[in-house]
């Protein structure tokens, strides 16, 4: 509202203590409860009794004056607890409670059984002081106030705040509220509602059952107030520090409402709430503040000048008069910016005690005035720094037995202010590793299912167990040295019914390094690895999963330290044609002479032509001529970096793809029974042929590039009596790629698409003749294509597979013909696609939708023989629709999607889509 702008300032003194106090010895206050009349601003000077609490020197003193609210109540860093004597000069009982500090309470109960009082009493007029004390005072801001009767004797005033710093200041800064956040100046912001009918019904003992108040069910505040004022025009602001940070907000509701300060002009950093620190601190203009609550906010306020704070609710009236209510001004001085932390980094968190860790702290300061410093420190016995006053100095740990987390502190200061950070570095002291085997026997064993004793041969010391069961698991657990690399070996026995994609679960504690699948119908009786692995927590495992419809192992698992990291070899064919893929892989050495197979993380190859995958798959383009390539890798494991060479030749197998025409009279042709040149106009070169019997057929089979991709054409001669339905088979060696079904009555004398394919092997198109119509055979063109297109599978395409019966479904919203569904467990439908290898493909599927249909339908990925996503979808939404399955790098021209099929609901399979992405 414009009004707001017209509001002055208020002026509020709030009475700190000073309690005397020897550190290490509890701090006393003497609190008095009374009666006081407060007049609030109103065009009559309404007189309102209150109750407050006052702060006398000794019991009975009554030198102390009595505020709403309260006296605050400081309690020195160092002193151990805190007791208030308290003298009850009102008619009524009272108690002190502070929200969040532990207390021995002795609840009191009305004569009805119900709780009056959340601790002992102190009755009225008490002739020796009733005593209330809690120990081990926590830091942080709260809240005191009556426990008897709290949602009566608090709006009546009785209650104040607490205060306990973390830390004690120096000449910079008051003090740290918590840990690592110190402050300036703390401002006190108590907002409180006065209803004017439950003031006088309470002082006058008409409040309760059968009385003319019954209950705070009817209250209707008139009066808002912060730290006991209403606001006026004319008030005083309050001192709040100056700017650039440093300011302290303690922010208390102990009104029955929420309440939302807002502060214009800033924001405010919230960073405990009821004397809790937040773990992430948060930065707001506005704060919800619910009754009874505390919150302790920072504020760096951006220059000098004075800053409005009021309840965004709009508790903003004196009596339903505006320009009043829950309004107060912060004066802001001239100050410097504090400097700011902004991320403390330890790396690695976890380290060995024979390792180091490199600590790193980011900071800002806008204005100085001196360059940023930084100190370090490390507990007492925690360790060392290379140099505690630089950003990131390295830190080294302490020899220890176990495992210990050292809390590092870095102060970061401009010479006027300074920010305060921490960081956790987890110690473990360093064990020797050894060799261990875990057998199916052993108690580091458990199990979900019933894994049955198996009757094959080969086991592992007295015998191995098997199910076939979904969600049977057997897990073999073993207490490793952490920080250590080392080589995880199976062993199971073989037999015919034999999982061939057994799932592994390597894990170091609950995190999960690996899932490697393993064909246990070959390599029984013996160790087979499942690869290398550093364990950093003490904790390893390996969990084999049951699959139905065969049967998995569980047998023994075996964990062999390998020591440093010594060497890579990569191993690789020495040539590889163009527009083919070759495969490379490496070996790793360790210090203890073992080698293994391993995947390294970094795979390159130094030519344009050529590009390999993350598993060594060499994927070679087209060359003019012999290009030679040197395939690079590099392999870590546990902080150490190995690397090789390979060197490896690129092939011309043909030269760059171009155009080729096949003619009918071509020596590239062949054919099955009588075809004769034919009189129709419009042929390709000299002439064309046609036939009509069953089991006649024309091949032109061009010379191609293997591994291009091409358009495929046919150009035929038009007479009455042509087939409509001409069917031309597009094959890739002995693979049906398409059929095509062309109308020769139509578009004679011209070339007509078929298709895009790309040829792996001889290509071939056959021209298929029919009885009853002739069939012309002419000439076929294939066109080079550079960039790859899109391609659609349908169910019904002779690149399709399927296992098991898939029956055709009467869903309507089908891709092309129909589609098709199954429902046993083991069925599945494979799409494959020949793609142009290196490329990214969006990957769609088609389905149509049936109240039977499967919520997670499996669709599996793959290039070649490497599963790239396995991605479920639910088939009761989106049909008659594509679905996009993600966007996948195919690195070999096979490209395929399997659907699988699930028992207890239908599964469709309709078709598949890939769309190039550039």
């Amino acid at each position: 509202m414009n009004d707001m702008k017209n509001l002055t300032l208020v002026l509020m003194t709030v009475v700190v203590l000073a309690a005397a106090s020897t550190p290490g010895f509890a701090v006393e206050y003497f609190l008095r409860a009374e009666r006081i009349i407060k007049t609030v601003p109103d065009s009559n000077g309404v007189a309102i009794p209150m109750w407050g609490f006052a702060a006398d020197s000794s019991f009975d003193a009554n030198d102390g004056q009595v505020t709403v609210p309260g006296p605050m109540l400081t309690v020195p860093v160092g002193d151990p607890s805190l007791t208030i004597h308290l003298d009850n000069n009102l008619t009524v009982p009272i108690s002190i409670v502070i929200n969040g500090q532990n207390a021995v309470m002795t609840p009191v109960r009305n004569p009805d059984g119900r709780i009056r009082s959340f601790t002992h009493e102190t009755e009225p007029n008490n002739p020796a002081p009733v005593n209330y004390t809690w120990a081990n005072v926590r830091p942080g801001t709260y809240i005191y106030q009556s426990g008897t009767h709290p949602a009566v004797q608090v709006q009546m005033g009785l209650y104040g705040g607490v205060v306990k710093d973390y830390a004690a200041g120096n000449d910079s800064i008051a003090g740290y509220v918590y840990q690592n956040i110190p402050y300036e100046v703390g401002v006190p912001l108590f907002f409180s509602e006065i209803d004017p009918a439950l003031h006088n019904a309470v002082d006058t003992g008409n409040y309760g059952p059968g009385l003319a108040m019954t209950s705070t069910i009817d209250y209707d505040p008139k009066y808002f107030l912060i730290n006991g004022q209403a606001f006026v025009p004319g008030q005083a602001a309050l001192s709040a520090g100056t700017s650039g940070g440093g300011t302290l907000l303690r922010l208390f509701n102990m009104g029955l409402d929420t309440r939302c300060p807002l502060l214009q002009g800033s924001h405010m950093k919230l960073v405990a709430e009821d004397g809790q620190p937040y773990r992430y601190p948060k930065e707001q203009y506005v704060v919800s503040l619910p009754a009874g609550k505390t919150i302790d906010a920072m504020v760096a306020f951006p220059s000098a000048g004075t800053y409005p704070i009021y309840d965004r609710r709009l508790g903003l009236t004196n009596a339903q008069a505006t320009q009043g209510g829950m309004l107060a001004h912060l004066d802001v001085g001239p100050g410097n910016f504090w400097p700011v932390i902004n991320s403390v980094s330890a790396t690695p968190a976890s380290i060995l005690d024979t390792q180091t860790s490199q600590l790193l702290v980011s900071a800002s300061d806008t204005d100085g005035p001196a360059p940023l410093s930084y100190s370090w420190n490390v507990p007492l016995g925690g360790g060392s720094l290379s140099d505690p006053t630089i950003a990131n100095p390295v830190y080294t740990p302490p020899f220890i037995a176990g495992t210990q987390t050292y809390t590092l502190t870095v102060t970061v200061s401009d010479s006027l202010h300074i920010d305060v950070a921490n960081v956790d570095v987890t110690v473990t002291g360093y064990v020797p590793p050894v060799e261990v085997i875990v057998d199916n026997l052993d108690a580091e064993t458990s199990s979900v299912g019933v894994w049955s004793p198996s009757g094959a041969s080969g086991f592992w010391a007295t015998d191995s167990v098997w199910a076939n069961d979904a969600g049977d698991s057997y897990t073999f657990n073993a207490n490793l040295a952490p920080g250590n690399a080392y080589a995880v070996y199976g062993w199971w026995t073989a037999w015919s019914s034999r999982h061939t994609a057994v799932p592994y679960e390597i894990r170091s504690g609950a995190t999960l390094l690996n899932t490697v699948n393993m064909n246990q119908q070959a390599n029984g009786g013996q160790w087979n690895l499942l690869g290398a692995y550093v364990f950093n927590d003490a904790a390893a495992s390996v969990t084999v999963l049951a699959t139905p419809g065969a049967s998995t192992c569980a047998d023994a698992v075996r964990f062999v330290p390998l020591g440093t990291l010594q060497s890579l070899t990569i191993t690789g064919a020495p040539t590889v044609y163009e527009g083919t893929t070759a495969n490379c892989a490496a070996t790793a050495t360790f210090s203890g002479g073992l080698s293994l197979p391993v995947q390294p993380q970094v795979w390159g190859v130094d030519v344009a032509e050529a590009s390999i995958s993350p598993i060594g798959v060499v994927t070679a383009g087209m060359v003019a001529a012999d290009t030679p390539a040197v395939i690079t890798a590099e392999y870590t494991l546990n902080g150490t970096t190995v690397s090789d060479t390979h060197n490896m030749t690129i092939l011309n197998g043909g030269g760059v793809p171009v155009e080729v025409i096949v003619d009918n009279l071509d020596a590239e042709t062949s054919s099955v029974g009588v075809w004769s040149p034919s009189g129709a106009a419009g042929f390709w070169a000299t002439n064309s042929v046609w036939a009509n019997d069953a089991g006649d057929s024309f091949t032109f089979t061009p010379n191609l590039v293997p591994g291009t991709t091409y358009e495929v054409y046919g150009w035929w001669t038009v007479w009455p009596s042509r087939n409509t339905a001409a069917p031309y088979e597009i094959r890739d060696g002995a693979t049906l790629l398409d059929t095509v079904n062309v109308n020769q009555q139509l578009n004679g004398g011209q070339w007509n698409l078929l298709g895009t394919y790309t040829f792996t092997g001889t290509a071939s198109v056959a021209v298929l003749a029919s009885p009853g119509s002739s069939t012309n055979a002419d000439a076929v063109r294939f066109v080079p294509v550079t960039t790859p297109v899109e391609v659609i599978v349908d169910n019904l395409d002779a690149t399709t597979s399927s296992v098991g019966v898939w029956s055709p479904s009467g869903a309507s919203g089908f891709w092309a013909t129909n589609s098709v569904w199954a429902n046993d467990a083991g069925d599945s439908f494979t799409f494959t696609a020949n793609l142009m290898p290196g490329t990214n493909y969006e990957v769609y599927g088609w389905w149509t939708v049936w109240p039977s249909r499967n919520t997670a339908a499996p669709y599996e990925i793959r290039t070649g023989a490497t599963l790239l996503a396995t991605v479920n979808v639910n088939q009761q939404l989106n049909g008659d629709q594509w679905n996009l399955l993600g966007t996948h790098t195919f690195t070999e021209i096979a490209g395929s999607v399997t659907v699988l099929a699930s028992p207890g609901s239908s599964t469709c399979a309709d078709a598949v889509r890939f769309v190039p992405v550039p």
